[in-house]
């Protein structure tokens, strides 16, 4: 009879399918260190080497749209009709392009610093603004949120009351 791996020792009253024992820990340990020093690195780095494929993926779909790539490649299995994927630049601009805009706007002319400056003005203005105005409505002279109720408008009034009107 052939005998198998030895079954990992738990103290886990449940059978072990919770938690392992230090016995258990060194087999997975040595087990890691069985994998290729590449898997290992690939695997602490999943994420990131994924993400970055997807976003690199996209950046040449997006390219490959912008000059027309897809209109070449495709033009053998299409034919004419091949020529819709050809989009033109009027509707779509391409990563690189953006890229190289951007690098002439900030360190050839400079000119979005003056762009920039002006969005950041609006942008503190209104954010001014609208602070002043949440910590208004939330004084405690006129409670938190609370719109003008009969007490309120009662209270507030600069004129002296009638006696035929109460405020209660």
């Amino acid at each position: 009879m052939a005998a198998g791996p030895a079954p990992i020792m738990t103290d886990a009253a449940d059978g072990g399918r919770n938690s392992m024992s230090s016995t258990g820990l060194m087999r997975a340990a040595s087990d890691e260190l069985q994998m290729p020093a590449t898997l290992r690195w690939y695997l602490a780095h999943e994420r990131a080497i994924l993400g970055t494929l997807v976003v690199m993926l996209f950046l040449i779909g997006w390219e490959g749209l912008e000059r027309g790539w897809w209109a070449d490649a495709l033009r053998p299995l299409l034919g004419a009709s091949a020529e819709r994927l050809r989009l033109k630049p009027i509707f779509i601009s391409s990563p690189t392009l953006i890229a190289a805009a951007a690098f002439r706007m900030f360190f050839v002319t400079g000119e979005i610093w003056r762009d920039l400056a002006w969005s950041g003005v609006g942008y503190v203005l209104g954010l001014g603004l609208a602070s002043r105005s949440a910590f208004r409505s939330a004084s405690p002279r006129a409670g938190i949120g609370a719109s003008p109720t009969r007490s309120n408008r009662c209270s507030r009034r600069s004129t002296p009351r009638r006696k035929s009107h109460s405020c209660r």
